[in-house]
């Protein structure tokens, strides 16, 4: 795959293809114990993990792939000298999965390191490991469910509902939603916050409007875990920046970079909502 031409609607399609195996093969080694093993002791890493990111580096390698791959478990590899990154999660949601609860995801990203942060995230999909269901987006070409290109469209009957997937973990974070929470509830919403357990399946949710917004405010997400929703997110037209302002547009994304706080929002209207 060459440096100067990269497809970026096949970008999308190899991380779909890639992304539903490693699902079906998540689903299918569920049923075995041994799968929510730790790696090692003290870390939360376990057996599935680690099996579903060596299948996703072959299957990318089989792929012609040869750049640099950023993941969850062995962080930063380099597989040649193109300038694609590949930028995968292949577990979100590992406390749900090894607890038998089925809201988990694969996750994979594409982008090409042009210095423009998060702007150059191109493609990519999140897959629910139980789910018959799939995210993804290429560049200028939408975000799609299913294979169908999917558009935002206001839902009946909750007009005057906020649904925000939220993680928080200090009395200075929990301060800074509450604050949001009452914004929303001062605009006469009703707003209703939720931890759920797997970012790339939240970031997702919102880029297709069915979340509201997400808010991290821990400082422990990584661009693995948000990679591909954040791209669906901006192609959609919605809201990515940091609780301080922060707009993540010269951040390295051939490292395992870590946000001090994030929110999505599904859209600029929801974006006037919160901030204006």
């Amino acid at each position: 795959m060459s440096n100067f031409d990269l497809n970026y609607e096949e970008l999308m399609n190899i991380s779909r293809k890639i992304a539903e195996e490693a699902s079906k093969e998540l689903a299918k080694i569920s049923q075995d114990e041994r799968s929510f093993e730790h790696l090692d002791k003290g870390k939360e890493t376990i057996k599935a993990d680690k099996l579903s990111e060596d299948l996703i580096i072959e299957m990318l390698k089989n792929e012609g792939i040869r750049g640099t791959i950023v993941t969850e478990e062995s962080e930063v590899i380099k597989e040649g000298n193109e300038n694609i990154i590949a930028i995968i999660d292949p577990l979100d949601g590992s406390k749900n999965y090894a607890r038998g609860i089925k809201w988990c995801s694969v996750s994979i990203a594409f982008a090409e390191q042009r210095g423009n942060g998060i702007n150059d995230i191109v493609a990519g999909t999140v897959k629910p490991v139980f789910f018959n269901e799939s995210f993804s987006f290429y560049k200028r070409g939408g975000v799609f469910v299913n294979n169908e290109k999917y558009y935002i469209k206001k839902q009946p009957g909750i007009d005057k509902e906020k649904y925000y997937a939220v993680y928080f973990d200090n009395d200075n974070a929990i301060e800074t939603v509450k604050n949001i929470r009452e914004k929303l509830i001062n605009r006469g919403y009703i707003a209703t916050f939720r931890s759920l357990g797997s970012a790339a399946l939240e970031l997702a949710l919102v880029s297709i409007g069915k979340i509201d917004g997400f808010i991290d405010a821990r400082s422990k997400l990584r661009i693995v875990d948000a990679a591909a929703g954040i791209g669906m997110i901006i192609e959609n037209g919605g809201v990515v920046r940091g609780l301080d302002g922060e707009d993540f547009l010269d951040i390295d994304l051939k490292t395992m970079y870590r946000f001090k706080s994030l929110i999505a929002l599904s859209s600029i209207e929801e974006a006037r909502t919160v901030f204006g």
